[in-house]
């Protein structure tokens, strides 16, 4: 074998080595980066899946939360009677921003608080539904006399009557004069107990009017 054979067959058995030894060292160690980042790619999607659902998770929790508060300020919808003896639904007169005042004729603070409500009637009609609520239990207090009361005072507010105590009992009436502000959406503004004012009674109206 002369020097150029010899130095043709080192070279050939180089190749031959690295070709034969290459393709296991390509398939263990370029497989295994591949593998590594295949894994790591399936974990950004799995921590990406992760915070839409945790995101998804929150709104609709804060949606939850948003409902039940806006139940609970939600006004009680109850049956009364209208002047004509008519059973009617509160929330039919929620059309605007609506006054509810429990009352009995008997009851000297509500009769007090009777020539301001008259007035704020005169002034905010157009914009506040007025219900006068009587408290008619048909016993201390029947619509023939809450019909004589109104008319000996010469009063033309809307009244209206809970004969089956559905609103006192929706609104957890305790005492008399109580009025309930609400909102154009149907939402309870505030409560007031005992008679009020004309300047307190114009500022709890004007407040669910401008919302």
């Amino acid at each position: 074998m002369n020097k150029k054979t010899g130095i043709y067959l080192v070279i050939a058995l180089v190749v031959g080595f690295a070709l034969y030894f290459g393709q296991d060292f390509i398939k263990k160690y370029v497989n295994v980066d591949v593998k590594v980042e295949k894994k790591i790619e399936v974990e950004k999607e799995d921590k990406k899946e992760d915070k839409e659902a945790d995101k998804k998770e929150e709104e609709s929790e804060d949606k939850e939360e948003k409902e039940e508060a806006g139940d609970k300020n939600k006004a009680p919808d109850v049956t009364i009677e209208n002047s004509k003896g008519e059973e009617i639904q509160l929330s039919s007169l929620n059309d605007k921003a609506m006054v509810v005042n429990f009352w009995a004729s008997w009851c000297h603070n509500c009769v007090d608080e009777m020539p301001e409500f008259q007035e704020a009637y005169n002034e905010y009609k157009d914009k506040v539904n007025f219900v006068m609520l009587n408290a008619t239990d048909s016993a201390r207090e029947t619509k023939e006399k809450v019909k004589e009361f109104i008319e000996k005072n010469n009063y033309t507010f809307p009244v209206y009557y809970d004969v089956k105590q559905d609103a006192a009992f929706s609104y957890g009436l305790r005492y008399l004069p109580m009025t309930v502000f609400i909102n154009k959406d149907g939402e309870i503004a505030s409560y007031k107990v005992g008679s009020m004012s004309k300047s307190q009674l114009e500022e709890e109206l004007k407040k669910i009017i401008e919302e």
